[in-house]
């Protein structure tokens, strides 16, 4: 469900470790509302800016991405180097600009990007050029394509592909979805069947709504009552208003202190809070959908 702390989860167990260690971690938040190209659009967003971190503190990477000028020009042309400078204005600042001014009209034409990246499979020719360059044994990578149900079905059939194809050692895909917003017929279930349906399935972790002993833990182990028992009225009320959302549920623990409903009392030298004036809080907007 959205707000379990999927992202959350990837972003504090994988990232500190991976970049500690001199990897790199992309985050690709795939929205659709933000990306009028899709789930492709917003990874050739984070890619650039990627691309553009890299240029800016890595000299040796930059003379790499550089060496790719020539490759690429041959295997994709004039036509295609405008265009993948129209998705990564970074590399224009490396490999310089590229006249045709057809090729440069079409290249804001969102349909014709994603259908001349379809052709061949441009897409992981490019991609996999890309990141081969930047990654390696040492700089290894992680891809975290967040809430993918949102894709639309030429970017699913694209990063399927390059998902099943790719024999990279040095890159990790990690992909979260909301697991309420998928039914049987949607586009992303026949993705994920066929991922399961591959020689090597994707390892799956469910990562589920916080229950009532979950936040009675949280509570005791944040709040440290005499016992357990004394905590559970303000644990049932907070599981009540906010459905085990963990988001929710931090965001709700914060509004009783922000508005002095959960305080420190020093002259009692204890954590107390007002059970009557939290029991008619009002519920957290997206809760009521989270119990259902």
């Amino acid at each position: 469900f959205s707000g379990a702390g999927k992202t959350t989860l990837v972003e504090e167990t994988a990232r500190p470790y991976l970049m500690s260690n001199g990897g790199y971690f992309l985050h690709v938040k795939c929205d659709v509302y933000h990306h009028r190209g899709g789930a492709l659009s917003a990874i050739f967003s984070a890619l650039d800016a990627f691309c553009k971190n890299i240029i800016d503190s890595d000299k040796n990477k930059k003379k790499k991405l550089e060496s790719l000028k020539i490759v690429l020009e041959e295997a994709i042309g004039t036509e295609g180097m405008v265009v993948l400078f129209h998705l990564l204005p970074s590399l224009r600042r490396i490999m310089g600009e590229h006249e045709g001014n057809g090729a440069r009209r079409q290249s804001n034409d969102v349909d014709v990007i994603w259908s001349w990246l379809h052709e061949e499979n441009r897409f992981n020719y490019i991609f996999r050029l890309l990141m081969g360059t930047i990654t390696g044994p040492q700089k290894p990578i992680i891809l975290f394509l967040d809430e993918l149900q949102v894709a639309d079905k030429t970017s699913l059939d694209l990063i399927r592909s390059f998902i099943l194809e790719s024999g990279d050692k040095s890159m990790i895909i990690v992909v979260s979805y909301s697991e309420n917003e998928v039914y049987c017929n949607h586009l992303f279930s026949t993705f994920l069947h066929e991922l399961r349906m591959n020689h090597k399935p994707p390892t799956e972790i469910k990562v589920d709504s916080l229950k009532r002993t979950d936040i009675n833990k949280i509570l005791s182990a944040a709040i440290s009552p005499p016992t357990c028992s004394v905590i559970e009225p303000l644990a049932d009320a907070i599981y009540c208003k906010t459905g085990g959302s963990a988001i929710l549920v931090v965001q709700f623990i914060k509004a009783l202190w922000d508005d002095g409903l959960l305080w420190f009392s020093f002259h009692q030298r204890c954590w107390q809070w007002d059970m009557d004036a939290i029991g008619s809080r009002s519920i957290f907007n997206d809760a009521a959908f989270h119990i259902a």
